[in-house]
């Protein structure tokens, strides 16, 4: 893929090793959790579809996934029923609040947990009862978790509001895998989103934000005309230094806002 600066780091390189030249700050937003009042997670079809070892077995093809997947789901409120309430009704939930709460230790600690409950781990970095603990804490609290992978619907004001102040009414948006890109009306960003992009990205390339597929945290990465420009929206997360990378969250963090 062209433009590697618009692209995700590869692995084991520093965050602002890897956008040197066209980003000098990167921002590690941490995806929300939240609370919809009047709606429990285990009513609603959300987050990652989680096969156990009996589930692996017993579906071993990709149509049989789909077809274990829809039973799970059947009578479920939809992901898109639930998005449509985000904007309007959720309530968010801080890492930190959550690390309190679920009893994690840290921020990295939560990420660890979160990683674990999606099997997107190798197991020698598993934190099985950790993740225990997290869904345990979801489902009697009615605290969904975040989702991995895709930008988040309460992030989406923060987008769009760096966006304007950048000057801008339209941003480019790709996905991870092919050249594909769409122009996307800063306005529509708060709408409800037909195509899930896993970039997006000022025409002028003052600013980046990325996710990675398997990963609760979106990038937002920018230029230095854009950092003198903006005011940062309350994002919950910490700024890159020299040594942040894919795996921050094996080491102590830089700072947390």
């Amino acid at each position: 893929m062209g433009n590697e600066h618009l692209t995700y780091p590869r692995e084991n390189v520093r965050y602002l090793q890897w956008y040197e030249g066209h980003f000098s700050a990167v921002f590690v937003a941490f995806h929300p959790f939240f609370v919809l009042p009047g709606v429990r997670p285990d009513e609603c079809d959300w987050g990652t579809f989680v096969v156990d070892n009996r589930g692996a077995i017993n579906a071993p093809t990709l149509d049989d996934l789909e077809e274990l997947r829809a039973a799970e789901r059947d009578g479920l409120i939809a992901a898109t029923d639930i998005e449509a309430l985000i904007p309007s009704r959720a309530r968010p939930m801080s890492w930190i609040d959550t690390c309190r709460s679920a009893g994690m230790r840290s921020h990295q600690h939560l990420n660890q947990a979160l990683r674990t409950h999606i099997r997107g781990l190798k197991r020698k970095f598993e934190d099985r009862p950790a993740a225990d603990r997290l869904e345990q804490f979801s489902a009697e609290k009615g605290v969904f978790l975040p989702t991995e992978g895709e930008f988040q619907v309460l992030h989406r004001e923060g987008l769009a509001s760096l966006a304007r102040q950048l000057g801008v009414s339209q941003v480019v948006a790709g996905d991870d895998v092919t050249e594909e890109v769409r122009v996307i009306e800063v306005s529509h960003l708060t709408r409800p989103w037909e195509w899930w992009p896993k970039r997006l990205w000022t025409p002028d390339e003052s600013m980046l934000a990325v996710v990675d597929s398997d990963s609760f945290f979106t990038l937002i990465c920018l230029s230095d005309a854009a950092m003198r420009t903006i005011d940062m929206p309350p994002f919950e997360g910490f700024w890159a230094d020299a040594t942040t990378e894919h795996d921050w969250w094996l080491h102590p963090l830089p700072g947390t806002a």
